[in-house]
């Protein structure tokens, strides 16, 4: 049995590697669900590891419904991981009634074609996940990650469980709230991978720090945090009166 850690910093990547998984997921900003990490990140990870890296391709945190310009974005993100030498890229892509953005997705696989994809847990938004597995696979994904539509894919063990006996030959990997006590479990019914974070919080500061710098107001994700227009003009016109 696979297992992958989504890493999400250096320093995470090499623990990974060191206690033994097969592969890693990198990231960054897991506390949102992970988007696509910087270029130094991907860089320096891909110099210091020597098992399989996997990127997230995702340009902000909430839904997986994006403009023109983000999934511009997410293609030359897929060009800069495949010059790097990464093994495969993991992203997802829904249409504004949360279904699987076929054209999309095609138009990712094309990008990335020579390496290894994953749909990521955006599946877990779908009405009808196990449908949709039949789908990505013929699409020519090859991994799905998903926690069965449930908070935990312990919790949503039934649906994996029908995912994986939909799906012929594409991975289908557990992942979310994973526990080392759970693994027998999940392999018991025949997965072949597994997928988890294995964070724990390490005090680093003695204290809160004075000012934080973390605001839960930008954390929801059913919005979208953008610069509004308004707000600017009224700024530059205040200046433009001094």
């Amino acid at each position: 049995m696979e297992v992958e850690v989504c890493a999400h910093t250096i320093a995470s990547a090499l623990t990974a590697q060191q206690a033994g998984v097969q592969r890693i997921e990198l990231c960054s900003a897991i506390g949102v669900g992970g988007v696509t990490p910087s270029f130094g990140v991907m860089e320096q990870v891909r110099r210091l590891l020597r098992i399989p890296i996997h990127v997230l391709i995702r340009p902000r945190m909430g839904d997986f419904t994006y403009t023109h310009h983000e999934f511009a974005s997410m293609i030359s993100d897929i060009s800069l991981c495949r010059s790097l030498g990464f093994e495969g890229v993991v992203f997802g892509v829904l249409t504004k009634d949360t279904k699987i953005d076929q054209v999309r997705t095609r138009q990712l696989l094309y990008a990335a074609q020579g390496m290894k994809c994953t749909f990521h847990r955006a599946i877990d938004w779908v009405d009808d996940p196990v449908a949709a597995v039949s789908l990505l696979e013929d699409l020519g994904i090859d991994t799905v990650l998903s926690s069965g539509g449930a908070s935990t894919a312990m919790e949503g063990l039934a649906t994996l469980e029908r995912m994986q006996l939909k799906s012929k030959k594409m991975t289908v990997m557990p992942g979310s709230g994973v526990k080392p006590d759970q693994i027998m479990r999940f392999k018991s019914v025949g997965f072949r991978a597994i997928h988890l974070s294995g964070i724990v919080p390490e005090q680093v500061l003695e204290s809160p720090p004075k000012v934080p710098l973390i605001s839960p107001n930008l954390m929801a994700e059913q919005y979208q945090y953008d610069t509004s227009a308004e707000k600017i003009r009224q700024v530059c016109e205040v200046l433009r009166k001094l």
